[in-house]
């Protein structure tokens, strides 16, 4: 199986190799912060399109919502007439549209009806951002990578905010563009906010570090996943 990772703006593929001459199965799922929320049964290029579609649509809803309060997500016919089959349905997350379905969809994916699919599909969605967790690192890391790298070592987002109380240093090192920082003790009176000596940097690898997100803010990087 091949899988989209998505942290939002930063799509991640890992490709699996074809063995002995045959297509791996089709199924790439759609993650937000490492948590699956939908599978697409297609060919990985179609499914890439898709799954950049539901992160655009995504990017543009989360910032209007409450990540204290559940987030619901109601199915919206639109070509219903009573006579007819239903060929359209539209998800939407608190009212926003979010997820467009279509006859040829629940086909790919193996479903009977439009419906069967849009049901299937806003039941994992529901489920998905009942998580408070989740709802949270979607407001505060809204462009921010889910993980990075830091002299070797793997820090995974957290839905916190650190406040900046003059402690934060940098030697510069940047994950995709972006300034890492970390903490000095509170009783350091020696410590610099920038410096471009490496020497500076902490001996060992810190139990956390920080990116500043599009507010500004610091984001916490610590080594467990959330």
């Amino acid at each position: 199986m091949r899988f989209a990772n998505i942290g939002f703006s930063f799509l991640i593929l890992l490709f699996s190799s074809e063995i002995c001459g045959y297509s791996p199965a089709w199924g790439v799922p759609w993650q937000i912060y490492r948590r699956e929320a939908l599978n697409l049964e297609l060919p990985d290029d179609q499914a890439t399109l898709r799954i950049n579609k539901f992160n655009q649509k995504l990017t543009g809803i989360v910032p209007r919502l409450n990540p204290d309060q559940n987030w619901r997500i109601d199915i919206r016919y639109t070509n219903y007439r009573r006579s007819t089959r239903v060929k359209q349905a539209l998800l939407r997350l608190e009212g926003y549209n979010l997820i467009f379905i279509t006859e040829a969809d629940a086909k790919a994916q193996g479903f009977s009806s439009v419906p069967a699919l849009a049901n299937t599909w806003a039941q994992s969605l529901s489920n998905l951002f009942k998580d408070p967790i989740l709802r949270k690192l979607l407001i505060v890391g809204m462009g921010m990578p889910p993980q990075i790298n830091y002299r070797g070592v793997t820090y995974y987002l957290k839905p916190v905010i650190a406040g900046d109380r003059g402690l934060f240093r940098t030697s510069g090192s940047r994950f995709m563009g972006r300034v890492i920082y970390w903490e000095v003790p509170a009783d350091d009176k020696t410590y610099q906010i920038i410096s471009t000596n490496k020497s500076l940097e902490p001996s060992s690898p810190p139990l956390s570090v920080f990116l500043l997100n599009r507010k500004l803010q610091f984001l916490t990087y610590t080594l467990e996943p959330s």
